[in-house]
C-alpha cells in the first residue's frame, strides 16, 4: 500500500506544479500582452507630440510614418470616390458626393466647381436646374412653367 500512497502523492505533486506552472506562464503572457501594448501607446503619444517636429528623436521613423499616413489618406480619398462618397471636412463622416449638409455634424459642404452648362430650366417650386425643354423637374415632379407646352 506504500506505494501506490508514494505514487498517489507524487502524481498529486506533479499535478499542482502543472497547474502552478500553466498559471505562471498565462501570466506571463499576459504582462507581455500589456507591456506591448503600453509601448505601442507611448509610440503613438510620442509621434502625436512630434509628427512635426524637425529636432524629434528617431526623424527617419517620423518621416516614414509621415509618408505611410499620408499614402493611407490618398488610397482612402481614391476609395471614397469609387464609392461615390466624400469626407465632410468639419467632422470627417463619410458622405453621399454632392451632398449640401453633412448629416453628422450638420456643416455645409463644398461643391465641386461644375462647368457652366447651357441655360437651365429652374424649378419654380425647389429651385433645382433642370435640362432645358424639360416639362417636370427631375428633382421634385412639379411641372415647368418655362418648358414648351407643346414639348418642341
Amino acid at each position: 500500500m506504500a506505494f501506490f500512497d508514494d505514487l498517489s502523492r507524487k502524481v498529486s505533486r506533479g499535478t499542482k506544479n502543472l497547474a502552478d506552472s500553466t498559471r505562471l506562464n498565462a501570466l506571463i503572457a499576459d504582462s507581455k500582452k500589456q507591456i506591448e501594448g503600453l509601448y505601442r501607446n507611448l509610440g503613438s503619444a510620442y509621434y502625436e507630440a512630434h509628427r512635426n517636429d524637425p529636432a524629434a528623436e528617431q526623424p527617419e521613423l517620423i518621416a516614414e510614418l509621415n509618408r505611410l499616413y499620408e499614402s493611407m489618406a490618398q488610397a482612402q480619398d481614391a476609395l471614397r470616390q469609387l464609392r461615390g462618397l466624400s469626407k465632410c471636412p468639419n467632422c470627417g463622416a463619410e458622405l453621399p458626393q454632392n451632398t449640401l449638409f453633412c448629416s453628422s455634424c450638420g456643416a455645409r459642404q463644398p461643391q465641386p466647381d461644375q462647368p457652366a452648362a447651357p441655360a437651365a430650366s429652374v424649378c419654380p417650386n425647389c429651385g433645382a436646374p433642370n435640362q432645358t425643354g424639360s416639362r417636370f423637374c427631375a428633382t421634385c415632379g412639379a411641372a415647368l412653367s418655362d418648358a414648351d407646352p407643346n414639348g418642341i
